[in-house]
């Protein structure tokens, strides 16, 4: 099935450049690529940009379990936005 007719396909190019190809696979690719790049470009000053005072007011009243959650909830936020940014 053809969902482009009036655009014709390039079989003698790169799969990557062929525009009539379905856009969220490559998007996904490079979204899982961002993704893991991102991940391990992850360090301490990344880290160090997660804490405010709310997190620091859970550490003062020693909530380790909340500290923990917000935590992983911020750095999962902040690598999924980099990593959309980075894909588009």
């Amino acid at each position: 099935m053809n969902l482009f007719p009036n655009i014709e396909r390039r079989d003698s190019g790169p799969r990557h450049l062929d525009k009539t190809a379905d856009p969220a696979i490559g998007y996904e690719a490079a979204y899982l690529d961002a993704v893991t790049r991102h991940t391990k470009a992850f360090d301490a000053c990344d880290l160090g940009e997660l804490v405010d005072d709310k997190m620091l007011a859970l550490v003062k009243a020693g909530k380790a379990l909340e500290v923990g959650q917000l935590l992983v909830q911020r750095y999962t936020q902040r690598i999924d936005h980099l990593a959309q940014w980075s894909a588009s």
